[in-house]
């Protein structure tokens, strides 16, 4: 196997010709997230939230990474997947962005990430999102205090998470440098 190196990207030639590396980038694969924020756009086919969450473990901790929840139809099967990743089980009015955001801000899933090519720039994209386990929740919803953050019942049994990163307050400058007007929505 022949490594090189480029600077700002690892490159291992192999297997089908190699898989690219970029160190500014979360790799594909599955990321423990806590959800930061999301903004509604309007689709062809029906409203649909552009969603901004953070890695919470590994190499890659901090990095922010972007995806897509439709309210069609035809995508309800996604919009399923996306509410049963962070845990919410009450029922939900979609045309309320405050309650949206009141019960969406700051719960933990899992998603399953690949990367794409958007305006010429490669981006971690998510394709799919996947609950987690109740001790993982429970643990990032300590944080790393150890008190507990949330748990009241009031985003139907999902827990927020509370620890050192940013979006704990959801736009204040955390130390990483990421406030609400840092991001491109």
């Amino acid at each position: 196997m022949t490594t090189n190196y480029t600077p700002g990207q690892y490159t291992e030639e192999g297997d089908e010709g190699g898989a690219m590396y970029d160190k500014a980038l979360p790799p594909p694969g599955f990321h423990l997230f806590r959800l930061l924020d999301f903004e509604r756009k309007s689709g062809p086919a029906a409203d649909y939230l552009n969603v901004k969450v953070i890695v919470l473990e590994g190499d890659y901790r901090g990095h922010l990474i972007y995806g897509m929840v439709s309210f069609s139809q035809a995508a309800g099967w996604k919009l399923d997947q996306f509410m049963a990743a962070l845990n919410v089980t009450q029922r939900l009015d979609l045309d309320s962005d405050a309650q949206l955001k009141k019960v969406l801000k700051g719960l933990v899933g899992k998603a399953k990430t690949d990367w794409e090519e958007y305006q010429g720039e490669k981006r971690t994209k998510i394709q799919g999102w996947y609950s987690v386990s109740d001790e993982i929740r429970e643990r990032w919803a300590q944080g790393s205090t150890g008190g507990s953050a949330g748990g009241n019942g009031s985003n139907g049994g999902a827990t927020r998470a509370n620890d050192d990163l940013p979006g704990d307050d959801f736009g204040a400058d955390d130390g990483f440098g990421l406030g609400d007007d840092d991001v491109p929505f």
